[in-house]
Protein backbone atom coordinates (compact mmCIF):
# COMPACT_ATOMS: atom_id res chain seq x y z
CA UNK A 1 0.00 0.00 0.00
CA UNK A 2 1.38 3.41 -0.97
CA UNK A 3 1.93 6.06 1.71
CA UNK A 4 -0.96 8.21 0.45
CA UNK A 5 -3.26 5.19 0.56
CA UNK A 6 -2.05 4.35 4.06
CA UNK A 7 -2.77 7.90 5.20
CA UNK A 8 -6.26 7.72 3.69
CA UNK A 9 -6.87 4.39 5.43
CA UNK A 10 -5.84 5.95 8.76
CA UNK A 11 -8.18 8.89 8.25
CA UNK A 12 -11.04 6.45 7.55
CA UNK A 13 -10.23 4.35 10.63
CA UNK A 14 -13.31 4.10 12.81
CA UNK A 15 -12.42 4.76 16.44
CA UNK A 16 -13.84 1.89 18.46
CA UNK A 17 -14.26 3.62 21.83
CA UNK A 18 -13.17 6.53 24.01
CA UNK A 19 -9.55 5.48 24.44
CA UNK A 20 -9.25 2.95 21.64
CA UNK A 21 -7.75 5.63 19.41
CA UNK A 22 -4.46 4.98 21.22
CA UNK A 23 -4.47 1.57 19.53
CA UNK A 24 -6.83 1.80 16.54
CA UNK A 25 -4.52 3.79 14.29
CA UNK A 26 -1.31 1.85 15.10
CA UNK A 27 -3.11 -1.43 14.51
CA UNK A 28 -4.56 -0.14 11.24
CA UNK A 29 -1.09 1.02 10.17
CA UNK A 30 0.37 -2.38 10.97
CA UNK A 31 -2.41 -4.23 9.13
CA UNK A 32 -1.85 -2.11 6.00
CA UNK A 33 1.93 -2.16 6.17
CA UNK A 34 3.89 -3.64 3.30
CA UNK A 35 6.61 -4.61 5.77
CA UNK A 36 5.05 -5.16 9.20
CA UNK A 37 7.57 -5.66 11.93
CA UNK A 38 7.99 -5.14 15.62
CA UNK A 39 9.05 -1.65 16.61
CA UNK A 40 9.20 -0.68 20.26
CA UNK A 41 8.03 2.84 21.01
CA UNK A 42 7.43 5.06 24.01
CA UNK A 43 4.13 4.59 25.82
CA UNK A 44 1.58 6.86 27.36
CA UNK A 45 3.48 9.38 29.40
CA UNK A 46 1.02 11.80 30.91
CA UNK A 47 2.47 11.04 34.35
CA UNK A 48 6.11 11.62 33.46
CA UNK A 49 7.45 14.38 35.73
CA UNK A 50 9.73 15.91 33.09
CA UNK A 51 6.64 16.84 31.07
CA UNK A 52 5.21 18.97 33.91
CA UNK A 53 8.02 21.12 35.34
CA UNK A 54 5.83 24.19 35.81
CA UNK A 55 3.08 22.28 37.65
CA UNK A 56 5.63 20.53 39.86
CA UNK A 57 7.34 23.82 40.68
CA UNK A 58 4.01 25.36 41.67
CA UNK A 59 2.56 22.44 43.66
CA UNK A 60 5.70 20.63 44.78
CA UNK A 61 6.64 17.15 43.59
CA UNK A 62 4.87 15.23 46.36
CA UNK A 63 1.58 17.10 45.85
CA UNK A 64 1.85 16.73 42.06
CA UNK A 65 2.57 13.01 42.39
CA UNK A 66 -0.39 12.55 44.75
CA UNK A 67 -2.69 13.78 41.98
CA UNK A 68 -1.69 10.71 39.96
CA UNK A 69 -1.86 8.17 42.77
CA UNK A 70 -5.46 8.41 43.95
CA UNK A 71 -8.42 6.08 43.47
CA UNK A 72 -10.04 8.26 40.80
CA UNK A 73 -6.88 8.27 38.68
CA UNK A 74 -6.46 4.48 39.03
CA UNK A 75 -10.09 3.99 38.02
CA UNK A 76 -9.43 6.15 34.93
CA UNK A 77 -6.34 4.05 34.08
CA UNK A 78 -8.36 0.84 34.38
CA UNK A 79 -11.12 2.16 32.12
CA UNK A 80 -8.53 3.28 29.59
CA UNK A 81 -6.91 -0.14 29.65
CA UNK A 82 -10.28 -1.83 29.17
CA UNK A 83 -11.03 0.35 26.15
CA UNK A 84 -7.59 -0.33 24.68
CA UNK A 85 -8.01 -4.09 25.10
CA UNK A 86 -11.43 -3.89 23.43
CA UNK A 87 -9.84 -1.96 20.54
CA UNK A 88 -7.21 -4.67 20.11
CA UNK A 89 -9.86 -7.39 20.25
CA UNK A 90 -11.80 -5.80 17.39
CA UNK A 91 -8.74 -6.08 15.14
CA UNK A 92 -7.16 -9.34 16.21
CA UNK A 93 -8.74 -12.74 16.03
CA UNK A 94 -7.70 -14.82 19.02
CA UNK A 95 -7.30 -18.56 18.58
CA UNK A 96 -8.56 -20.80 21.35
CA UNK A 97 -6.13 -23.54 22.27
CA UNK A 98 -7.63 -26.92 23.01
Amino acid sequence: MLKAQQAEALIRTKISNQYGFYLDWPIQSWINSTNPGYIEVEGLEWETPDRYPQEITQAGYDAWKENHQNMQEWKKRNLMLRDMIEAIATHIQFNKST
